[in-house]
């Protein structure tokens, strides 16, 4: 699963349409392992609003994207190009840590 993180300084995760920067992660889903990819440049004018679709073209090989907020129309765009969506606040390697682990515990088996 190929996982990018919006950030607009390289670390803190930002809002989707002022990302500046994605940094673009592997997670294993057999072992829930993660390996850093590369770093993908948006190069967007940051002042300027609804620049999604050009974000969106960046990031259109990957499965999740983990950002602060996401504007309605970009929302939608984003989850109909087949990418899932996820909100969460913080660096980029608390909110990387926090859905490998939400992963993890959604697939353990309820029974042994």
């Amino acid at each position: 699963m190929k996982i990018a993180i919006a950030t607009a300084n390289g670390d803190q995760v930002s809002h989707f349409g002022q990302a500046e920067i994605f940094f673009i992660y592997d997670l294993k889903e057999e072992d829930f392992k993660v390996s850093f990819l590369e770093k993908r440049k948006t190069n967007i004018d940051p002042s300027l609003q609804h620049q999604w679709n050009i974000v969106l073209n960046i990031i259109k090989d990957c499965d999740v994207v983990l950002c602060s907020q996401v504007g309605m129309n970009a929302k939608y765009g984003v989850e109909n190009a087949g990418i899932k969506v996820i909100i969460d606040k913080g660096n980029q390697k608390e909110v990387l840590e926090r859905y490998q682990k939400h992963l993890e515990f959604m697939n353990k088996p309820l029974f042994k």
